[in-house]
C-alpha cells in the first residue's frame, strides 16, 4: 500500500502553473466582477454577419464614438 503524501510530485512545476486565487482575492474579484454591467445585443440579421464575435463589435462601437461629437458618457449624466 502506498504512503500518502502532501508532496507535489516532480513533474509539476509550480512556476509554469497558474495561479489560483485564494479565498480573500476570490471573492475581491467576483465583487469586481459583479460590478460590471453587461447587456446582452441582439444584431439584425443584416448587419450580424460583418461581425465574427463581441469583440469585433465592441471595436467598432469605439471607433464610431470616437468619430461622433459625443461631448460625455451618457451614463455619467446627473438626467437618470
Amino acid at each position: 500500500m502506498k504512503k500518502d503524501t502532501d508532496e507535489l510530485r516532480q513533474e509539476y512545476d509550480l512556476k509554469t502553473m497558474p495561479h489560483l486565487m485564494s479565498g480573500p482575492e476570490y471573492l475581491e474579484y467576483r465583487r469586481k466582477r459583479q460590478s460590471v454591467q453587461r447587456k446582452a445585443i441582439i444584431l439584425d440579421p443584416d448587419v450580424a454577419p460583418y461581425f465574427s464575435d463581441d469583440a469585433a463589435v465592441n471595436e467598432a462601437l469605439r471607433w464610431y464614438l470616437s468619430q461622433t461629437k459625443i461631448e460625455s458618457n451618457p451614463r455619467d449624466s446627473t438626467n437618470r
